[in-house]
């Protein structure tokens, strides 16, 4: 479901550059519309840590959590030279940039597929198992 709430919050921010693109003399639309893309950039931030925490392996979140975040800074410099543009190409441009990040979801591994397995042992014990070496990472009895 991880993915899911990213698709559904990239969803909100199409349909927020799309109606600025065609609607930009619309008072009421425009204003909604950029309610809905600031909604839709704060969820980029937090399905972002859904997303490292499901699909990255745990050894490497941290790296991944500073590329992203460095990216994510790099291309912010670049904001006010895409802002000063002539409307409606910053909205193109933003669109397409999310665009390409929706579409290299679908190159990400498995939602679960670094996370332990949980195998019970009694009634009121379980264990923590890797899922790559099978060993015991957590015992709770």
């Amino acid at each position: 479901m991880d993915l899911t709430a990213f698709y559904v919050i990239y969803s909100c921010g199409l349909v927020s550059y799309l109606t600025l693109i065609f609607f930009p003399n619309s008072y009421g639309l425009t204003y909604l519309a950029n309610v809905a893309l600031i909604t839709s950039i704060g969820g980029w931030f937090n399905t972002l840590l859904l997303i490292l925490e499901m699909r990255v392996p745990h050894q490497n979140v941290g790296s991944v959590s500073a590329l992203t975040r460095t990216m994510a800074v790099g291309f912010a410099v670049f904001a006010p030279t895409i802002a000063a543009l002539e409307a409606p190409y910053p909205y193109i441009i933003m669109l397409n940039l999310s665009t390409l990040a929706m579409v290299l979801t679908f190159a990400l591994p498995p939602a679960g597929l670094n996370l332990p397995i949980a195998q019970k042992t009694g009634n009121h014990t379980s264990i923590l198992l890797d899922r790559s070496s099978n060993a015991p990472i957590l015992v709770h009895g």
